[in-house]
């Protein structure tokens, strides 16, 4: 890994073939679990990683392997749905592998899984939703996830 004076930088002359009038969220695709998972929203206001039940079957996890019991998850808007436990599963993002604690949610989303500060943190990330990218260190240099 890169020492700790790493730099991470955005330019503009990067965003001339994105289309600025939209607001997107930072919509990626990464290894999650030795499967290849599309639709993971990088969400910096989220405290906690979830994974969507639907997507957990489509990866092949049985509900045997979850972790803890059914607890209460409070939303941004203060709604409440409860996640069905834990699974640790590694994520790999152009090399870098990071074992991540997600929650298990059984609800209808338009999204696998969330992202949030938590394996932002982990992974050193940096989030641009203008840039549509996300940036992190990798080995000897700054590694870049695009959004998809």
């Amino acid at each position: 890994m890169m020492g700790p004076d790493h730099k991470i930088t955005f330019l503009e002359s990067k965003t001339t073939d994105l289309d600025k009038s939209l607001d997107d969220a930072l919509v990626i695709r990464i290894d999650v679990g030795n499967y290849e998972l599309s639709r993971l929203m990088v969400d910096m206001g989220s405290t906690v990683d979830v994974l969507f039940y639907d997507a957990f079957k489509k990866m092949g996890h049985l509900d045997s392997e979850l972790q803890g019991r059914k607890t209460p998850l409070t939303g941004f808007a203060r709604d409440t749905t409860f996640f069905l436990g834990t699974i640790q599963l590694p994520t790999v993002a152009r090399g870098v592998r990071q074992l991540t604690n997600f929650l298990l949610v059984d609800k209808k989303a338009p999204f696998n899984a969330i992202l949030g500060r938590q394996w932002l943190h982990a992974m050193k990330a940096v989030p641009s939703t203008y840039h549509q990218c996300i940036k992190f260190p990798s080995e000897n240099r700054i590694a870049v996830v695009y959004g998809s």
